[in-house]
């Protein structure tokens, strides 16, 4: 069932009848208040964790972008350093954790939210939000899983296939180089 309706004419008569459906009324608007204020404050985390994955990463780009200039070998050289320090943990662990925490809470928040209808049934509004929150949370989930399985993949098929080429063909055009100048 639902909340109860509340009728106009009941409130002139103000009858105990009407004072427990105006409960119950109070007690969900207490309880929808809550759950908003929870959503927007695990919004409110994902937002800043994006903010400091985006700075980090920011950051990141500027000190790659002032070591552009070195040769081809020393930038495959520091690129894999700085991608090995990354899936470590060494390089923007800390915003990747963060971010990955607040996604998983605030797709939580989304999924546990529920109306309660007033009378028998939901309206449209109530029931195209209520989905709406569902399939968000359920994307956010499926999103925060791929990144996942991305980092957890990413040295399998990016950092060793990195690594083998530039031991075995960098290296091998160094070593063949030596002794010669072209400068």
């Amino acid at each position: 069932m639902g909340l109860p309706t509340l009728e106009f004419s009941d409130a002139f008569l103000d009858s105990p009848d009407f004072r427990d459906r105006l409960k119950c009324h109070e007690i969900e608007l207490e309880r929808t208040n809550k759950f908003i204020k929870e959503l927007i404050k695990d919004g409110n985390s994902l937002i800043g964790a994006l903010k400091k994955l985006h700075d980090g990463y920011t950051s990141f780009q500027t000190r790659r972008a002032l070591s552009s200039q070195l040769r081809l070998f020393s930038l495959l050289s520091l690129t894999d350093e700085c991608l090995k320090a990354s899936l470590k943990g060494d390089l923007m662990s800390k915003p990747l954790t963060d971010l990955s925490v607040a996604v998983q809470k605030f797709s939580q928040s989304l999924q546990e939210f529920q109306f309660e209808c007033i009378g028998d049934a939901e309206t449209d509004d109530e029931v195209n939000i209520a989905q709406s929150f569902k399939e968000l949370s359920q994307l956010l989930s499926s999103v925060e899983e791929e990144r996942r399985r991305l980092i957890q993949n990413a040295d399998d098929v990016l950092i060793t296939p990195l690594e083998k080429f530039r031991k075995e063909q960098i290296g091998a055009a160094k070593t063949s180089k030596q002794g010669l100048i072209f400068y």
